[in-house]
């Protein structure tokens, strides 16, 4: 198993390669007024909008350092059966490192903010904990990062207008009738002409 190695607020983490689409540089970013003090913005990725969290507000409450090492991270991911893109700023995203499955274990300890951490591993010396981008963040963040489309409306709230239901309600509407014309054949002969005289 391939991971990439980060930083957040002092502390090592670890992600899955293959969650992974690219790694990018701070570009600048989009601020949204009123969003969650973790989306750090808003970025151009390829002619679509990407949200960016900041891990280190996110875990910590404070903005994620600048250095030469800050990356973005493009991660995609399906929750609730759709796919999702994310970028998550990070310090220190220079280093991959294999790892096989055994080494990874659970860490014992239930995240109170349940943010998504998974396994934990020891290498170096050091620990490093998984992240898992489609858990990674509280309710209220969820909600402003995957919003719930807007559902149709079920088919009783659709109106119809309303049908006939009586005999009558079902009869044809009344057309003109047809101009009456004279019965007795007399009205029914031409004109009369001038008689002739007689001579």
């Amino acid at each position: 198993m391939l991971l990439l190695t980060f930083t957040v607020a002092g502390d090592r983490y670890a992600i899955r390669a293959t969650l992974i689409e690219q790694v990018l540089p701070p570009l600048p970013l989009r601020h949204i007024p009123g969003a969650d003090p973790a989306i750090a913005g808003i970025l151009d990725h390829q002619g679509t909008a990407v949200p960016v969290v900041d891990l280190t507000m996110l875990y910590d409450g404070n903005p994620s350092p600048r250095k030469l090492s800050t990356r973005i991270l493009i991660v995609g991911f399906i929750k609730s059966e759709k796919r999702h893109r994310l970028g998550l700023l990070v310090t220190e995203a220079t280093d991959t490192l294999s790892v096989d499955p055994s080494q990874l274990q659970p860490p014992n300890v239930a995240s109170g903010s349940a943010m998504g951490l998974g396994s934990v591993l020891i290498h170096d010396g050091e620990w490093l904990q998984l992240v898992q981008p489609e858990q990674l963040f509280p309710e209220s963040l969820n909600a402003a990062l995957f919003p719930e489309p807007a559902g149709t409306p079920e088919p009783s709230q659709l109106s119809e207008p309303a049908q006939p239901s009586t005999p009558e309600q079902l009869a044809k509407p009344d057309l003109p009738s047809k101009p009456e014309l004279p019965s007795k054949p007399e009205l029914l002969s031409k004109p009369g002409l001038p008689s002739e005289t007689a001579p």
